[in-house]
């Protein structure tokens, strides 16, 4: 699954292969959490979800995903969850995605 050069996995295939198992995950959590029913859930998994695909370049699909699961909830009081993709959404609204963890 890594690519090799002279028998050495490349760091970068590793860190790809880490990144796309992340997303799996995250969508997996997202998707569980929408089915049993906690938006909590579903906004932490959807503002991490967001980060990886804003660092991959996805920004227009990280702010309607993360948009999206904002607007789905039954209590949109601010949380510090609520409040964390509130502000995440904010930046990737802006354009200001370069230091997304750091912030978050």
């Amino acid at each position: 699954m890594w690519r090799v050069w002279a028998g050495v996995p490349c760091a970068w295939a590793r860190a790809r292969e880490g990144d796309l198992l992340a997303k799996r995950a995250f969508v997996r959590a997202l998707e569980r959490a929408r089915v049993i029913g906690t938006p909590a859930g579903a906004v932490h998994a959807a503002r991490e979800l967001a980060e990886l695909r804003a660092a991959a370049g996805g920004l227009p699909e990280a702010r309607s995903l993360l948009a999206a699961v904002l607007d789905e909830l039954p209590d949109p009081r601010a949380t510090a969850g609520v409040a964390a993709a509130r502000a995440l959404l904010d930046r990737l609204a802006s354009g200001a995605h370069g230091a997304l963890s750091a912030a978050a």
